[in-house]
């Protein structure tokens, strides 16, 4: 029933199947049973825990005869995992891998909608807006022919939100309205909840800021039960834009510090990371310059002790450093000559990570490591 769940793509049903379960990860459990044991990691958000279940999986020697459709989605869950863990090298080598395992999947199990939301994903990271939003459309599209309405609805939201970047709040709303029409058919509770924070958002880039307030209030208030940290987390971020919007500077730390806090609890290290960025960049608005560098050293430290090492949030911080010095006690002149051209390398080798294959591996670990060498020195400034 639990396999049935998983391959009809019923998350809530899966997840309900198992409750009370205690599945067993080592390997005197069943192949099978350690499968449906990373799944319900990866249902759960323990990406971490999923990556490393899926890929010991993977080194069995039985998983070879597993169905060509659990063989697909062990490559795409660890692609998606490692993507939200922001180890975008990673998850570009298995969606890779993904492309070639749904190829020879029967035409009942296929899900191309699945490959578009993630490459959509990537487009997106590259700052190809325009074509990740017409790749997360063809996904919704399929996804609502075939009615996997949890993949309809997350991809009309992504729709809504690339529309929100790009300068078009209106467009953006018509598509999450789409989002909400396909999450009433599913009842994903965090679908639900993360639609309604694309929507927050959206209404305060039209500057409909009191009906954007209500809507984040409310989903912060709602999901203190518990079930969706993250969305809080989203909310409390958004809450915090709204105040700096409105030159509510004040309310606005309390509440950063609030998604820190939301963050840490959760040990959403690049998360916490780049909040804590934020917060550095308002207080060095309001002149609050220790403060400011303490933050910011903070965000660096996290960064520093991610493992596995995220090249993305280290060009993020290097990038705050180059604008603006005195959040890193302004490093010397030499240091800040030697970092831009690493950055711009390492922007540059991260492009290249996404999709040329042949020639990633030797350059991105060779940028990434001079990159990491030379922030290492800015937290010890002298």
């Amino acid at each position: 029933m639990a396999l049935r769940a998983v391959r009809e793509d019923r998350p809530d049903d899966f997840l309900g199947i198992l409750r009370g379960i205690n599945l067993r990860t080592e390997k005197v459990a069943s192949l099978q049973e350690r499968w449906l044991a990373a799944e319900a990691a990866y249902r759960c958000r323990d990406y971490a825990q999923a990556i490393a279940c899926f890929a010991l999986i993977e080194g069995e020697p039985e998983f070879l005869k597993a169905p060509a459709w659990q063989r697909y989605l062990s490559s795409h869950r660890r692609c998606f995992a490692h993507f939200q863990r922001g180890e975008f090298h990673e998850a570009s080598r298995m969606l890779r891998e993904a492309r070639e395992r749904h190829k020879v999947l029967p035409n009942v199990d296929r899900r191309e909608s699945h490959l578009e939301a993630m490459q959509g994903h990537f487009l997106e990271l590259r700052g190809e807006f325009e074509q990740a939003r017409s790749r997360f459309q063809i996904a919704y599209e399929q996804a609502h022919k075939s009615k996997n309405w949890n993949r309809a609805a997350s991809a009309a939201a992504d729709v809504g939100r690339i529309h929100g970047i790009l300068g078009r709040p209106a467009d953006g709303l018509s598509w999450v309205t789409r989002a909400e029409e396909a999450a009433r058919k599913t009842h994903n509770v965090l679908i639900d909840r993360t639609i309604q924070v694309r929507r927050a958002l959206l209404y305060m880039a039209s500057g409909r800021y009191e009906e954007a307030e209500d809507l984040l209030d409310d989903l912060i208030s709602v999901s203190q039960d518990g079930q969706t940290p993250e969305v809080v987390m989203s909310a409390y971020e958004g809450r915090a834009d709204l105040h700096q919007l409105q030159e509510q500077n004040t309310a606005a730390r309390r509440v950063l510090q609030l998604a820190i806090d939301v963050a840490k609890d959760g040990e959403w290290r690049r998360h916490e990371a780049y909040l804590r960025l934020a917060l550095a960049n308002l207080l060095l608005d309001q002149g609050e310059i220790p403060l400011a560098r303490e933050q910011f050293f903070t965000a660096l430290h996290l960064s520093l002790q991610l493992d596995p090492p995220q090249p993305k949030v280290l060009v993020d911080l290097a990038t705050d450093v180059l604008d603006e010095p005195r959040l890193a006690g302004n490093p010397s002149q030499l240091l800040r000559k030697k970092l831009q051209p690493a950055v711009d390398r390492m922007k540059e080798s991260i492009q290249v990570s996404l999709h040329r294959h042949a020639i990633r591996e030797k350059r991105f670990k060779r940028d990434f490591e001079n990159l990491l060498s030379l922030m290492q020195s800015v937290t010890t400034p002298k």
